[in-house]
């Protein structure tokens, strides 16, 4: 027996891999984000997390005597009563309780928080990297729907969608709503444009013509960009983090993501003379993102000025 379930899941920004910064103030899922700055949801699409070929998804809800397997739809709400899907699990089961992660897991997770801890609520931000392995470890216990693999589907972006009976979800993150196969057809219907769908419009646009350029360049200093990195690990307890936006490529994309950040000129180079010297206090660490930010305007933008855009 299959039972269909539409779930509130909190808004986020790390495609629920991660928690995200900047919302213990948010409008929208501010009754329950206002006490903390993240949710146990903020890991349900960690697909790097996954344990034996199985995520571990967090829900506030839980049935009474869970019986079978559960199609779930994800869905963030939205100002006006609408409602957008995230994501997608089939053929998961409620466990009687969750699984202790791997210490590896732990410790990413824990890491995760530790990076944004400025933009969470009283008493995390004050929390040490060691206390937010002790709550990571024991709110994994919380994470009971068990889904394999491939059987979780998240959208590339959440897709508003429409369906007889929308108006009847319900809101509470701690309730979910039983819906029908027919509804849960036709959600899964609205959002079949966005995967599994090849495009129709065979366009093709010709690259790979080679040619040859000469320019001029400002040299940069490996060693600078080095000894930026070393300074700022030793004074963050190892780790590489956005000054800007606290994005943790490890924490986000595991080993894969280790040691990794970049390193931006606050002085353009291209201003610079001939021997001209930089300092490491002229850098800052930044993720790619951001670093594309803090050069897209002239004059370049500062960090300041970045973190305003995102708080």
């Amino acid at each position: 027996m299959t039972t269909y379930l539409f779930q509130r899941i909190v808004h986020n920004e790390h495609a629920w891999a991660s928690p995200s910064p900047g919302r213990q103030s948010a409008k929208i899922d501010r009754g329950f984000l206002n006490s903390t700055g993240f949710a146990g949801d903020d890991w349900n699409f960690a697909f790097a997390d996954a344990v034996k070929g199985n995520l571990h998804g967090y829900s506030r809800y839980h049935p009474a005597k869970p019986q079978g397997d559960y199609n779930i739809v994800f869905a963030v709400y939205e100002t006006g009563g609408r409602w957008s899907v995230a994501g997608f699990y089939e053929d998961a089961i409620f466990a009687e309780s969750g699984r202790m992660l791997p210490d590896e897991i732990i410790e990413r997770r824990a890491q995760s928080l530790h990076v944004i801890r400025r933009h969470l609520s009283d008493p995390y931000r004050t929390y040490t990297l060691p206390q937010f392995r002790s709550y990571v470890r024991n709110a994994s216990k919380s994470s009971r729907i068990v889904v394999p693999v491939g059987q979780a589907v998240l959208l590339p972006a959440p897709l508003e969608v429409t369906f007889d009976g929308i108006e009847r979800m319900g809101k509470h993150f701690g309730t979910a709503t039983r819906i029908s196969v027919e509804q849960y057809a036709a959600i899964k219907q609205s959002c079949s444009a966005v995967y599994g769908r090849r495009s129709t419009q065979n366009e093709s646009f010709p690259e790979g013509k080679l040619f040859e350029t000469r320019h001029k360049r400002r040299e940069r200093s490996k060693a600078l960009i080095n000894r930026t990195k070393s300074i700022f690990k030793r004074e963050n307890d190892g780790r590489l983090f956005c000054e800007v936006c606290g994005f943790d490529f490890g924490a986000f994309y595991g080993e894969l993501g280790h040691n990794f950040i970049e390193v931006h000129h606050t002085i353009p180079v291209h201003t610079l003379r001939d021997r001209d010297k930089s300092r490491v206090e002229d850098m800052a660490v930044v993720c790619s993102n951001c670093h594309r930010m803090l050069d897209r305007r002239r004059p370049w933008l500062r960090k300041a000025q970045i973190k305003n855009i995102l708080a």
